[in-house]
């Protein structure tokens, strides 16, 4: 069995590779000689201006991008856990939904009927003056 001290040792040396660094290293270097080359020439001040905001518009593109994949990242687990989590909500909450279903299925009825009962007594009323009244009062 590996000792914990040997393991996190060993980490340690492998997160501190000289190799790596030295990579690390000569890629900063080739981009700030190729940088530095590029200024040598006397840029114009539109080419200067180019050459400073490219660096931040890149780093700011990142960021954009990064932002979008973790709200995709938290959209799907949001969706994930609604939809897993929805029958568990639904048999715990039934006491609340199944009397509130039964008041709205009973107001919606009643103001069904009391609307058609309105629409009935206006078309009576308008036949009866049609019918027997000397005029039309919608006319």
């Amino acid at each position: 069995m590996n000792n914990p001290t040997k393991l996190v040792k060993t980490a340690l040396e492998n997160a501190l590779n000289a190799t790596l660094l030295l990579s690390l290293l000569d890629y900063v270097l080739s981009l700030a000689t190729s940088f530095l080359g590029k200024l040598r020439e006397s840029p114009t001040p539109t080419q200067l201006l180019g050459l400073l905001i490219t660096p931040l518009w890149n780093l700011l593109r990142g960021f954009v991008t990064l932002g979008l994949v973790m709200l995709l990242l938290l959209a799907g687990i949001v969706i994930a856990l609604f939809i897993l989590l929805m029958p568990l909500l639904l048999i715990v909450t039934s006491p609340i939904w199944i009397p509130t279903a039964m008041v709205l299925l009973l107001v919606t009825t009643l103001l069904l009927f009391v609307c058609g009962f309105i629409v009935v007594v206006v078309a009576m009323v308008l036949r009866a003056f049609r019918s027997f009244g000397s005029h039309n009062p919608l006319s």
